[in-house]
């Protein structure tokens, strides 16, 4: 059996035309939901990363803190170490002229237990 469209062609012109504009919509529509999304998930790496810089900071002003306490005792104990340092070259000095003089081995000279 043969179909005949009877019907004017502006009817199924209209229909086609409905149904591009629903598809074009539904497709602007997911376009912008994932744009929506990719934004909000960038969004929340963002505010995610700036969290640790901020605890980053903190740690690296506490760190520096430090640094600066260890200068500062360094410093106050230089004279010390200076004179622990001569006594033991005068010590090692004494051991070195006894052990020429009288034959014998001399004392081991000391290292200093801190470092500069």
């Amino acid at each position: 059996m043969l179909r005949i469209n009877l019907l004017p062609a502006y009817l199924g012109e209209k229909k086609k035309t409905r149904l591009a504009i629903v598809g074009a919509s539904l497709l602007v529509a997911a376009v912008t939901g994932g744009s929506l999304f990719a934004w909000n998930h960038q969004k929340q790496q963002v505010e995610t990363r700036e969290a640790e810089a901020i605890a980053m900071e903190t740690e690296a002003t506490a760190v520096t803190q430090l640094q600066t306490d260890a200068n500062n005792i360094r410093t106050a104990i230089k004279p010390i170490t200076d004179k622990r340092d001569f006594i033991d070259a005068v010590l090692f000095t004494i051991s070195y002229v006894r052990a020429s003089t009288a034959g014998l081995p001399a004392i081991p000279r000391t290292t200093s237990s801190l470092t500069r």
